[in-house]
């Protein structure tokens, strides 16, 4: 049963996540940016994500079989296609359940710019104050939710790839292990926004020579929480707290 699958609670160290991705890529950064390039341009090829799936399942394979000693070839990327079916079923999901964040907080936006726009014309700033507070709220709920989608997907494409589970169970499993690691999900996720925002700085473009890295400590805090596949031995069963370090 995927249920039955062990992973660590509490397991994810932020600053350990980036660190190691990086001295897994290092000595092949170059292949690691094309590989990631590619599959970003194929991902936003074809409308609703429908490429994402499988091209996250082949970045997956490619970082995850750099760490376990295996040849990484450019091709290895493609083998995410292997799992269209099931990924394409959990991409779906995700994407429904972003639409669901994004249209309300984008009208609720909206509402706040254009009652902002009125209230200047109608010279009320008492209406621009709270015009703003309700733009800003929308904004930062809207950053907080998709920051949470994220999180308690970031397990998702790993697991179809690595313990070939369906798209479904891939979620469901995910969520929960994503659940037992949420503040350190969250920590990672602040963590690759700001690394992120700094190379968007860097002429915009410098956000394609960081994306390997952020991707990458996504994979690596797979690694915390699932280990390798065939280590189920080492890791903490799910539903075992005492184990983790908790009375």
């Amino acid at each position: 049963m995927p249920d039955a699958l062990p992973f660590q609670r509490s397991a994810i160290r932020p600053v350990l996540c980036l660190r190691e991705a990086w001295n897994r890529i290092r000595d092949a950064y170059g292949l690691f940016l094309g590989i990631t390039l590619v599959a970003l341009l194929i991902s936003g090829a074809v409308p609703f994500g429908i490429l994402m799936g499988p091209m996250m399942c082949g970045m997956a394979q490619c970082f995850l079989d750099k760490g376990r000693g295996k040849t990484v070839r450019f091709d290895l990327l493609f083998k995410g296609f292997d799992h269209f079916s099931e990924s394409l079923i959990a991409s779906m999901i995700i994407f429904g359940l972003s639409l669901l964040v994004i249209l309300p907080m984008t009208l609720l936006i909206m509402f706040g710019g254009l009652f902002a726009a009125f209230s200047a014309v109608s010279h009320r700033p008492s209406g621009v104050l709270i015009a703003i507070l309700v733009g800003g709220l929308g904004l930062a709920l809207f950053l907080l939710l998709s920051m949470l989608i994220g999180a308690l997907s970031a397990f998702t494409f790993p697991l179809i790839t690595d313990r070939k589970l369906k798209g479904t169970d891939a979620l469901r499993l995910g969520s929960k292990a994503a659940l037992a690691n949420l503040p350190g999900l969250l920590g990672l996720g602040v963590l690759t926004f700001l690394i992120s925002c700094v190379g968007l700085c860097c002429c915009y473009v410098g956000v394609i020579f960081v994306a390997p890295l952020t991707l990458g400590a996504q994979f690596m805090a797979y690694e915390q929480v699932f280990g390798a596949a065939g280590d189920e031995a080492t890791t903490t069963p799910q539903g075992d707290d005492s184990a983790a370090g908790n009375p």
